[in-house]
């Protein structure tokens, strides 16, 4: 276009209600001026703009007038000056501002004042701001002002408050987003809204159910797949116990359709878990034996759709009859003492045979026990005692530094046979214990292995299924005896007198040496070894008495374990025998099992010691109770060393068993 002369060009442009024109010289030949203006008749009675310099300037106006209107450009020179010039419009829609609402901060507990975030994600065609315009339960909308992209809090609301919120062109605020409201929600989320929070269960031997409302409650963590489906859990609330039992039921009721989740501590990893199908039953969660009594557990619950939910929870394991045992020492299951305050159990399988009280932390705690084929038998007092066909060792990895309370189980029928044989014995309450301490759980007659018995009466008695316990507090734990009356059982007299027994380990093997007296009608002395986890002993040396009144012996054991236990069976020319005391020698360096590395990524490491060729076997076992290795492998007389691939399992943590002929390890494995 060319202007001329000085006169005025007037162009005119249609712009609709809502749309914005931006206008502007592209080039100019002469120095020009203009004007914009909208309304009345040409050239416009509303000024828009007028602009002098720059000439090219460009001008935007937004229509929000309702309706569409003629909008004039006039082009003017100068003074008289005239020349060529480049005109260019665009006429662009409103593009309303994008924005989604949120609940925000709040006050909790207290529970008074809460947030709502306005998120604002794009600004539409806004040239740089937009403006928030509230309203709250429908009253007189507040406008903030100026604001760009990201959250904005509408602050201070009261619990149930509705929130309208509309989001506008700060220029141009007939160019809006639609309008949206949010609930602020009722109130603050239950304070086991997390794991952090979680709500403690005590277990027990029958449901006691711990009642509660998930309202406000908030998803801590993605739903799981269970069953075969996949609920919501927006509203999930935790729970934790510490196991005391390996066969705790979960149990939640609620009229909601529910998701129960059980899931291990150290590393949040799925246990087990069970879906509801349309609510108003009873979910649980019967463990298959893969809980470690003593270790702590969470439990997860949310509603399969949105919530909100009511629920009544509980942990419990009914406990079992006692355990029937076997002709030879019998290894439990252990448990791992923290110093819960929990009544602790221990199994053999299903089935119980002794618990403690963890009021310390004691470590591994490990049982093993005796039922003699026989029945009742009797102590070698001038006045036979009879005691029970029981005894029980307990091992733990550090000793108490106060008292104990133990409860050990037994058969009805095994205490009626009792009763029948001892004047002493009518009820449970009649029962008493002898403890030898450091003594070993071993087959046959009542010995004290030499070491001074202590009598513990009882502090509580009780029944379970098929049986009952007797419940007494001890300083140590080792082997225990259960009989009538108010004595300690004794042992047969020694056929001579043991003055000193003593084991050192040497660099050539382990030496055991002995001092003895009044050797009369001895026939030998036979050296017996154990590694004592099964009481099984074995004789390593026979030598004959020399028959003076003072006499010292010893005896190179040359092949030790690393943990080596030693004995002396003395027997008499008539063929009867007894037992000494226990000691022991620990080589250092030694092993008796090492797993390693400990968390492991690809290969997992055996190293055990044994004293004789033969094989054991490897279980590994998933937390479903799921064998996913096992192999059968061959030992040699000394260390060996097994390796393990695991580099195909899944990251998680294992169980593993690792069993000898005589002896049986269980380690926890964290694979990464």
């Amino acid at each position: 276009m060319t202007n001329t002369s000085a006169q005025d060009l007037v162009y005119s442009i249609e712009v609709p209600d809502g749309s914005t024109l931006d206008i502007a010289q592209l080039s100019n030949g002469y120095d020009s001026k203009h004007r914009l203006a909208y309304g009345g008749n040409c050239p416009g009675d509303t000024e828009i703009a007028c602009t002098d310099d720059p000439d090219t300037n460009e001008e935007s106006w937004a229509n929000t007038t309702g309706s569409t209107q003629t909008v004039y450009w006039i082009q003017s020179a100068f003074s008289t000056g005239c020349g060529d010039f480049e005109l260019s419009w665009s006429i662009s829609a409103c593009a309303a501002p994008q924005f989604t609402l949120a609940q925000g901060a709040n006050d909790c507990p207290a529970g008074t004042s809460f947030d709502i975030d306005v998120d604002v994600t794009d600004i539409g065609s806004s040239i740089s701001t937009v403006d928030i315009s509230y309203t709250v339960d429908g009253g007189t909308a507040t406008v903030i002002g100026s604001v760009g992209t990201g959250i904005t809090s509408i602050t201070g609301l009261s619990p149930g408050a509705v929130v309208e919120v509309t989001v506008y062109d700060t220029d141009n605020n007939t160019c809006t987003s639609d309008p949206s409201s949010i609930n602020v929600t009722l109130g603050c989320p239950p304070a086991n809204d997390d794991a952090a929070g979680a709500t403690e269960l005590t277990m027990g031997e029958t449901c006691v159910d711990v009642s509660g409302d998930a309202a406000n409650a908030t998803e801590s963590m993605p739903a799981i797949a269970c069953a075969g489906f996949t609920g919501n859990a927006n509203d999930d609330v935790w729970f934790k116990f510490i196991a005391t039992t390996p066969f705790p039921t979960i149990q939640v009721t609620s009229t909601t359709d529910l998701v129960l989740e059980l899931l291990e501590s150290d590393q949040m990893t799925n246990v087990d878990c069970s879906d509801g199908f349309g609510g108003g039953e009873t979910l649980d969660i019967s463990t298959a034996g893969v809980i470690t009594p003593g270790m702590e557990y969470y439990v997860r619950v949310y509603s399969y759709g949105t919530g909100p939910f009511t629920y009544d929870v509980c942990v419990f394991d009914e406990l079992p009859a006692p355990a029937a045992g076997s002709a030879a020492c019998t290894a439990t299951g252990m448990a791992m003492s923290t110093g819960s305050g929990l009544w602790l159990n221990l199994f053999d399988g299903d089935d119980l045979v002794a618990s403690f009280k963890d009021d310390e932390a004691m470590g591994e705690v490990n049982c093993s026990y005796y039922v003699d084929p026989t029945g009742v038998r009797e102590d070698g007092s001038a006045t036979p005692i009879a005691f029970l066909d029981v005894d029980y060792q307990i091992t733990v990895a550090t000793q108490p530094a106060g008292d104990i309370p133990i409860r050990v189980y037994f058969s009805d029928a095994e205490f009626a046979e009792l009763a029948a044989a001892s004047s002493t014995v009518g009820t449970t309450g009649d029962l008493n214990v002898t403890h030898v301490p450091g003594g070993i759980c071993e087959p046959g007659d009542f010995d004290n292995q030499g070491i001074t018995q202590v009598l513990i009466g009882q502090s509580g008695n009780g029944t379970v299924t098929g049986g009952s316990y007797v419940e007494f507090e001890t300083p140590s734990f080792s082997a225990f005896f259960l009989h009538g009356g108010n004595s300690a059982l004794q042992s047969v007299a020694l056929p001579l007198d043991l003055i000193s027994l003593e084991v050192r380990a040497k660099q050539a093997g382990n030496m055991v040496s002995w001092t003895t007296a009044n050797e009369i009608n001895i026939s030998h002395i036979e050296v017996q070894k154990s590694d004592r986890a099964n009481g099984q002993w074995s004789t390593i040396g026979k030598l004959k008495p020399t028959g003076d009144r003072e006499n010292s012996y010893e005896y190179m054991d040359e092949s030790p374990y690393a943990v080596t236990y030693y004995r002396l069976n003395t027997v008499d020319l008539d063929g009867s025998n007894d037992i000494s005391k226990v000691v022991s020698a620990v080589r250092k360096g030694d092993n008796r099992l090492t797993v390693f590395p400990n968390p492991a990524t690809s290969k997992l490491s055996i190293q055990t010691a044994s004293s004789e060729t033969g094989s054991a076997i490897y279980n590994l076992y998933d937390l479903t109770g799921k064998v996913v290795l096992t192999q059968k492998v061959n030992l040699d007389n000394g260390q060996n060393q097994i390796d393990i691939d695991i580099s195909t399992l899944q990251s998680g943590v294992y169980m593993l068993q690792f069993a000898t002929a005589s002896e049986i390890y269980t380690e926890r494995i964290v694979k990464n």
